[in-house]
């Protein structure tokens, strides 16, 4: 059988991993995080790519790490309680968004950092309205709604820039500003009429960021595309995993029992959980760090580095192996 992606993007691998081949996951943490801060080093060296991208896909690169920290903090709890394993999973379902963000922020970074920026405050704008809305009656909060957090909305509406001669670039208008507490006003999208000064559709396209399904449509480099339509089916696992599907509360229907038969199955149950989440924690920032890798014209010898981490990965983790051989070698290539 022909081996490869074929055109309904499956890729059939040919090659078992050592079952007796044994890796700390310590040791992986530290070549992780290692690699990874390689990676925004290197990126931040790149004369030709513009600061926005650098600093937030360098801000989302140390995000990989932070989730990663958090999923293993989790399975650190065993004796605690074996039941955190549960969560671990749900939280593989923020490493895997993060490489559309970034994919999309590398496609077009001006343009998408504007949007990510643009529909990130209106979501705080509206959180602020609800909590002036239900707090304002509350003496300790005064201050906060009427000056610290309207001064801080309006520091946030505007980017820092070197090329403008205010110093910054208005990332919301005062129009649109207006628009966000129209929608939240009137119930937005049931609201029947919009505002001349902003219509629905401008609204719509004013704070629209993709979800990953609409930015792995976004991609241009066929390779990155490849890669994030794979990992689009562990997306949509971890998020009907996330939304209390049955599998979610397994561990919790399975520690009711209390026999040892019931015990041993609840531990390799949670063992599977346990070594699902980690795998698909460390191919997600591997997977990171390679699409980051076409754009850096001077790698420092970080595409070496990130070549033996998927090595090392696809020797112990059959996920981690799949997607190396099948989707990241050839952007690495």
């Amino acid at each position: 059988m022909k081996t490869g992606v074929s055109r309904n993007m499956v890729y059939k691998l040919t090659g078992d991993i050592d079952l007796k081949g044994k890796v700390d996951a310590r040791d992986l943490d530290i070549a992780a995080e290692r690699l990874i801060f390689d990676t925004e080093f290197a990126l931040k060296q790149q004369p030709n790519v513009c600061p926005e991208l650098k600093t937030l896909a360098a801000d989302l690169l140390r995000l990989f790490i932070t989730t990663h920290q958090s999923i293993r903090f989790l399975f650190r709890q065993n004796k605690k309680s074996p039941l955190f394993a549960s969560d671990a999973i749900s939280l593989c379902r923020e490493q895997v968004e993060k490489l559309y963000v970034l994919a999309l922020i590398i496609e077009d970074p001006e343009k998408w950092t504007m949007q990510y920026l643009r529909s990130n405050w209106k979501d705080m704008y509206a959180r602020h309205l609800l909590d002036t809305e239900e707090y304002t009656l509350l003496p300790r909060f005064k201050q906060y709604m009427t000056k610290l957090g309207p001064k801080e909305l309006e520091r946030m509406r505007h980017w820092p820039s070197r090329e403008s001669k205010l110093g910054y670039k208005v990332i919301v208008s005062e129009r649109a500003k207006r628009a966000v507490k129209f929608s939240f006003t009137n119930d937005y999208p049931k609201a029947a009429v919009w505002p001349k000064y902003f219509s629905k559709r401008q609204f719509d396209r004013y704070f629209h960021f993709p979800t990953p399904k609409g930015a792995m449509d976004r991609i241009s480099n066929p390779e990155v595309h490849t890669l994030l339509r794979r990992w689009y089916k562990e997306y949509q696992y971890y998020s009907a995993y996330s939304h209390i599907r049955a599998d979610k509360i397994h561990l919790e229907h399975m520690d009711r029992y209390k026999s040892s038969r019931a015990a041993a199955r609840f531990e390799v149950a949670r063992n599977k959980m346990v070594f699902r989440a980690a795998n698909a924690s460390y191919t997600a920032s591997a997977s990171a760090c390679t699409i980051i890798a076409p754009i850096l014209t001077a790698d420092l010898g970080v595409i070496e580095s990130l070549k033996s981490f998927w090595e090392w990965l696809a020797e112990g983790h059959l996920f981690s192996r799949l997607i190396w051989k099948g989707y990241a070698e050839p952007i690495l290539r």
